[in-house]
């Protein structure tokens, strides 16, 4: 009898630990909120991403992520906070970039996003995807042989 008593201490404090230590329990504050969404995003966990916009947007963004990794073949999504922030008292605005990636390309977002306070803390109500979306392919020359690269009417010697 104490052995199944001892395994399930065990089992509730590795759940517990888990539960407290993932960044997506108890998103309180906005900074939480961001670090949330882009930990959801780059770890691929889209479901996770959708919990934290509201059901309005979810409607809209259910699969938009998920298309670009199956559809266009990019394998990895980065999030970066850029430094233009205005902050209300129950509603925020917020820019990102969004890198997607893959050997060849990558591919250029900035998302501004709304955000709106909730009971549970903060919530993704509007997401537009400003400017042009720019996509960067990586290119690999060969170590032992020279190149000359044309860039807007300019060349340079590698």
């Amino acid at each position: 009898m104490g052995g199944r008593n001892t395994l399930f201490k065990v089992v509730l404090i590795l759940y517990i630990g888990i539960i407290t230590t993932n960044p997506l329990f108890g998103a309180q504050s906005l900074d939480e909120s961001l670090t949330a969404m882009a930990f959801a995003l780059e770890s691929g966990r889209f479901a996770d991403y959708l919990v934290l916009l509201t059901p309005s947007l979810r409607e809209k963004e259910e699969g938009v992520v998920e298309s670009y990794l199956d559809d266009l073949g990019f394998e990895t999504i980065s999030v970066f906070q850029t430094h233009g922030r205005k902050v209300f008292e129950n509603k925020t605005s917020v820019y990102c970039q969004v890198l997607y990636e893959n050997e060849y390309s990558t591919l250029i977002e900035v998302w501004h996003l709304t955000l709106i306070k909730t009971d549970g803390g903060w919530k993704i109500d509007d997401k537009q995807v400003t400017g042009t979306v720019r996509n960067l392919y990586k290119i690999r020359p060969h170590s032992t042989c020279r190149y000359r690269i044309e860039f807007q009417g300019r060349s340079r010697l590698l």
